[in-house]
Formats: structure tokens, C-alpha cells, sequence
């Protein structure tokens, strides 16, 4: 029985292997940890993205933050944005692209993510992203609440955050 799945956040789950095989089949999957910051193709490889996400996911990776990140390139959520810490997603705006950020959000919890900005620049969306980062590790309680938590407890207001 071969068979891979993956699970929403991006990590394997091998549902058929046997306790004598799971130190080997560990030792092959841990080249393929889930990472925290995941996007999809983009306008780059996808015919229906609004804006490009393999690019903004590169940039947002020199950040080092240990909130999940996902970066769709358009509303289809194809990297799930709309459930993790922090969202980015393409759209189209006036003609050009834009990202929205979305804050807060939790699978587990069944919570979506709500808005924190609106049609931010390419250029600014490292920046953005960096301010939740920083004001989420600022108002959390301490370094084991998660940033749901920390949302759901202080509900930050980020109406600035451009």
C-alpha cells in the first residue's frame, strides 16, 4: 500500500507504514519538512493569479519568522491562506498587482484569517509582513502562545500597518 497524502498544513502522512519500517521512513521524509512559509504557483505558472507569490514567498523567507506564512497568487487559495498566521494574497488592482494580508487565522480552530491590510504595494508587502511579525512577538504572553492565541487575546488592530 503506497500511498502519500498530504495534510492542510503541508506535511506527509503515511498512513500504511509498518512500526519496523518507521525509523527508515523518517529518515527519508525529514529532507521534506513542512516549511513556514508555503505559496503556489503565482501568475508566474497559474492562468487565474492575480499577482505573483513564488517571488513574494522568496523575500518574505529572508525574514526568519516562525509564524506560518502562505502566499496565494490569487482568491482561489491555493496555499491556504486564509488559515494560517499570516495570508498574502494577490489581486488586482487598478490594473496592477497588489496583495491583501490576512492575520490570525487557525485551521485547527476553524477560525479564518481577517483582513490586516488592504492592496499593498509589492514592494511594501515584506515590510507589512514584518510589523505583524514583530507586533505578534511583542504582545504575545510568552514564546510558547502561538499567534492565534495572541490574535484571538489582544485582537490587534493593524489598520496601519502600511
Amino acid at each position: 500500500m503506497d500511498q502519500v497524502r498530504l495534510s492542510l498544513t503541508q506535511a506527509f502522512v503515511l498512513p500504511y507504514v509498518h512500526v519496523l519500517n518507521a525509523t527508515s521512513a523518517f529518515a527519508v521524509c525529514v529532507k521534506y519538512l513542512s516549511k513556514p512559509i508555503v505559496c503556489c504557483p503565482g501568475l508566474d505558472y497559474c492562468v487565474l493569479a492575480d499577482a505573483r507569490s513564488i517571488l513574494v514567498a522568496q523575500k518574505l523567507k529572508l525574514l526568519k519568522t516562525k509564524l506560518c506564512i502562505r502566499v496565494s497568487g490569487c482568491v482561489n487559495a491555493c496555499s491556504q491562506h486564509h488559515v494560517f498566521d499570516v495570508g498574502v494574497v494577490g489581486i488586482n488592482k487598478s490594473e496592477a498587482e497588489a496583495y491583501q494580508v490576512l492575520i490570525g487565522g487557525c485551521a485547527r480552530a476553524g477560525k479564518l484569517a481577517r483582513i490586516a491590510s488592504r492592496a499593498v504595494q509589492p514592494h511594501k508587502i515584506v515590510g507589512t509582513v514584518y510589523r505583524c511579525h514583530t507586533l505578534t512577538r511583542l504582545l504575545a504572553k510568552d514564546q510558547f502562545e502561538c499567534a492565534y492565541a495572541c490574535h484571538t487575546r489582544v485582537r490587534i488592530s493593524f489598520a496601519k500597518l502600511t
